[in-house]
């Protein structure tokens, strides 16, 4: 075998392999610095009820209410940290307040960033029935 085509098989065995690595393993947080994450909401409980995300990331959830509307109301602090000063997740310049509405069969994202170590509660934010106090859920962000 000619020298030219023993590199050429080389480089193309080096090629399929990085393709082969590249496709097989799951992107995560540290590798892509962004988390992509599926949640659905219907009366009363959210799913999966709690997210874990690496500080440092950008978080996109991805919300669907599958029954009726609902919404998604998000703590920018997480729990026991003040309220004052910067929060542990930064939303969308623009977003005041992070509350949005999940209609009915439709996704709707909620972008992120998750930048301070801790538990940070969500809720429903649009009444839903008798248990409408009990859909929550947490984001919990770790180190």
């Amino acid at each position: 075998m000619s020298r030219r085509v023993q590199l050429a098989a080389a480089a193309t065995m080096a090629i399929a392999a990085v393709m082969i690595v590249n496709f097989n393993v799951p992107r995560t947080a540290a590798q892509g610095n962004e988390q992509d994450i599926t949640v659905s909401a219907k009366k009363f409980e959210f799913s999966p009820e709690e997210i874990h995300a690496k500080a440092g990331s950008h978080v996109k959830l991805t919300i669907t209410s599958t029954d009726r509307e609902h919404g998604i109301q998000i703590s920018e602090f997480a729990e026991g940290a003040p309220t004052s000063g910067d929060p542990g997740l930064k939303f969308a310049a623009g977003v005041d307040k992070p509350e949005f509405k999940l209609p009915k069969d439709k996704a709707v994202t909620v972008e992120f960033d998750a930048v301070k170590p801790g538990t940070y509660d969500f809720k429903c934010s649009e009444f839903c029935g008798t248990g409408h106090r009990g859909m929550k859920g947490r984001v919990v962000v770790e180190p």
